[in-house]
């Protein structure tokens, strides 16, 4: 079991399905040096699974929690990810990530994964900042989406009312992908 099976085993914050089902997705995309913008560190789960699962991943995190916080961190993510040895494919901005994503000017990504702050607002400001950045064809992808919970009541809400357009490739657990056919 490596580190991204492990760290989704001990602390839950993605599920062992969900981990497996982001590494198919990642693996599959097209092309060489594969850029991925992660809005959420957590403690580094979902990085670790898109560094682990390919030798030309490279992620960019942005996170607005630099230290140590119940809900992860741009250090947890760290320090998970120099435990991995993958660090050399890893960047990280401190901000809020519509701030950040209104002031992005870099190349477009292959794959986007949402898992910020689960407000309706906040997840809809994160979509509709973000995916503009997203190449045609590549993945969007957003976690905690469902039913039940206040606040993933919220992420289904903007998800529903953003994403409609788009093509729906899968949902596991609570992890739903689309491809950007707008891009």
């Amino acid at each position: 079991m490596n580190l991204s099976q492990q760290l989704a085993t001990t602390y839950g914050f993605m599920i062992l399905e969900e981990i497996l089902y982001l590494k198919t997705l990642v693996k599959a995309v097209p092309g060489e040096n594969i850029r991925i913008i992660n809005i959420g560190a957590g403690i580094g789960t979902a990085t670790l699974a898109m560094l682990e699962c390919r030798k030309d991943s490279y992620v960019l995190t942005v996170d607005i929690q630099e230290t140590a916080h119940p809900l992860g961190s741009l250090e947890a993510e760290r320090m998970h990810v120099q435990q991995a040895g993958l660090s050399n494919r890893l960047e990280q901005v401190l901000g809020d990530s519509i701030d950040v994503g209104k002031s992005y000017a870099g190349p477009d990504f292959d794959a986007i994964l949402i898992d910020g702050w689960h407000s309706y607002e906040h997840t809809s400001g994160d979509i509709l900042t973000w995916v503009p950045h997203v190449k045609a064809g590549g993945l969007i992808m957003v976690h905690d989406y469902g039913e039940g919970n206040g606040m993933w009541d919220q992420v289904k809400k903007a998800v529903d009312e953003h994403l409609a357009g788009y093509k729906k490739l899968g949902l596991v657990n609570c992890l739903i992908v689309f491809e950007n056919m707008l891009g």
